[in-house]
């Protein structure tokens, strides 16, 4: 009698079971929400969801994300269903080694029984949220992550950016779809950039440029720009802003010829990629004097490469620093978009032609973390003060930052490309504040930057000398300009900065031999010229040399 009643209840058991009691092995369900701690919306962001060991899991309903690197001979013929087929719902870290996931606003998962880590991103102003969480088989988990601002730099007019994202865009049905993707990591303006070579123009392609390539839900745009021209010995480029694509073919080589048509179309043009050193500072060094560029890129691939943009600075042209991922080519395809990024101050509602504006009048800082505060006797970033005698400036400057993801160890003022007071971190603040006068005896531009370590990343194979990824942010001059004196450009350094310019034109001159065209000819796949094209090419850019050589000549003296 005993046994049959042990039977009976086990009976009952498995009875119940069948009902819908969870099995063992049962997934559980997580349903994920992401608001806005202040504003209570439901807002996009990066999700990471790891078990014990360390493998992520990704959502059903996570967004499709990818860029596109692919040189193409021909352009792509994709439908609209082909080129979705090509995004993924996964993306791998660089910098952390996980699979995470990109979600708008809410994400859904069925994760086997176990313990979890969930971690929320958004953008650099966002703290990340992270927890620990018990999954029971078959049960439904739902997870409200609110996630909170430490700062609001848009409520201040700073509206934050990537110059360089390569993101083909041939529908304009893809724009929702990837204004969410730059919404998740808080971009407020993403540049979509088709690129090419000297055989074609076409990859990346954008289904528009100008008004009709803007799209924007709220403060959030996207727009057309061009990475072309580019070569492996002149640099690559950038032209932000242009109604039509620019492409001169037959004489690729003389960049001059795109500045032109990029000034007609009354848009922004200036050299990208001086992270990687290619080539570009031979190629601004021709095109500076004609006085049509606008910018220069200066934070990407984890460095800061400020030299040539200071001496640019110090022969008196005011180019802007901008910052961009290349997103997602090279070891970028692991970088989210704006991981370097930079801020623009911009006068009333955000609209790309305001953000355009900020960028010509030089109001921007560049970072991949802090953010920086920058005045000098009261004008800001980008602004000019005309003394009309030596005298005393009153320099007040701050860098702001997430301390659990970067420790920011000095904020330095920099004064005609020497660093004049370095301001070390406290303790454990979350920022660095300095106010001082400093006495003004000759026409100066003045910025300040911030350097670092990132916290709990690891560094890209770039630095492979470095165990720590670098934390790094640095701000456009504010010009001071002394009345009846010298102007920036005939200081005694220029001296120097013009002869060091002259050796290197004199190496470009050098491998523009005759005897030497094919070896400079087809360095690379994606951006190498033909021996034709040097050819066809070499002596308008002997002219071009010329020409900037008589420049610096005449600052040389």
């Amino acid at each position: 009698m005993k046994a049959a009643s042990i039977s009976l209840a086990c009976l009952c058991i498995l009875w119940a079971c069948s009902l819908g009691g969870p099995a063992q092995n049962a997934p559980g369900i997580l349903n994920i929400s992401i608001i806005d701690a202040a504003t209570k919306q439901r807002i996009p962001a990066r999700v990471e969801v790891l078990d014990r060991d360390g493998k992520g899991y990704i959502a059903e309903t996570a967004l499709l994300i990818g860029g596109d690197c692919t040189d193409r001979e021909v352009p792509s013929q994709n439908t609209l269903e082909q080129c979705l087929g090509e995004l993924t719902p996964k993306f791998t870290s660089l910098h952390t080694g996980t699979d995470q996931f990109f979600a708008d606003g809410a994400c859904r998962l069925p994760v086997p029984p176990g313990d979890y880590r969930i971690r929320v991103f958004r953008g650099l102003e966002y703290r990340v949220n992270s927890r620990e969480l018990p999954v029971r088989p078959g049960q439904t988990h739902d997870v409200v992550v609110a996630l909170k601002r430490w700062s609001n730099l848009a409520e201040k007019g700073w509206h934050s950016a990537d110059s360089h994202l390569h993101i083909g865009r041939e529908f304009k049905e893809l724009n929702p779809r990837i204004c969410k993707f730059m919404q998740a990591e808080d971009i407020n303006v993403g540049n979509l950039i088709q690129w090419g070579n000297a055989r074609h123009f076409h990859n990346a392609r954008q289904y528009a440029f100008g008004p009709e390539g803007q799209y924007h839900e709220g403060d959030y745009w996207l727009a057309s720009g061009q990475e072309n021209p580019r070569t492996h010995f002149l640099g690559h480029t950038l032209t932000l802003g242009g109604g039509n694509p620019i492409n001169v073919p037959d004489a690729y080589l003389v960049y001059k010829n795109f500045w032109e048509e990029s000034r007609r179309q009354n848009a922004l043009s200036g050299y990208c990629h001086f992270a990687l050193r290619r080539g570009a500072e031979d190629g601004i060094i021709l095109d500076l004097f004609d006085n049509l560029l606008t910018f220069i890129e200066i934070i990407q691939n984890e460095r800061g490469i400020y030299q040539i943009w200071y001496d640019a600075l110090n022969l008196g042209f005011r180019l802007v620093p901008i910052a961009g991922t290349d997103y997602p080519c090279g070891l970028t395809a692991q970088v989210t978009p704006g991981r370097e990024r930079f801020y623009t101050r911009v006068e009333g509602p955000l609209t790309y032609d305001s953000w355009l504006e900020g960028i010509r009048r030089g109001r921007t800082f560049v970072t991949n973390g802090p953010l920086l505060e920058f005045t000098v006797s009261g004008k800001r970033i980008g602004d000019e003060i005309e003394l009309s005698e030596t005298g005393p400036v009153v320099i007040e400057a701050s860098v702001r930052f997430d301390a659990e993801r970067d420790n920011v160890e000095a904020l330095e003022i920099v004064e005609n490309g020497e660093v004049v007071r370095r301001f070390p971190r406290v303790g454990s603040a979350e920022e660095i504040r300095c106010r001082f006068e400093r006495d003004i005896d000759e026409s100066s531009w003045l910025a300040v930057r911030a350097s670092g370590r990132k916290r709990g990343e690891l560094p890209s194979q770039r630095l492979a000398d470095t165990q720590v990824a670098p934390s790094l942010a640095h701000s456009a001059p504010i010009y001071v300009t002394l009345k009846n004196a010298p102007v920036l450009g005939t200081h005694r350094r220029v001296k120097f900065i013009a002869a060091a310019w002259l050796e290197r034109l004199a190496g470009l001159e050098y491998r523009l031999a005759d005897n030497r065209l094919r070896d400079l000819a087809n360095y690379s796949a994606s951006d190498g010229v033909s021996a034709d094209d040097l050819r066809k090419n070499k002596d308008a850019l002997l002219r071009r040399i010329a020409i900037a050589k008589q420049q610096l000549n005449d600052r040389a003296r």
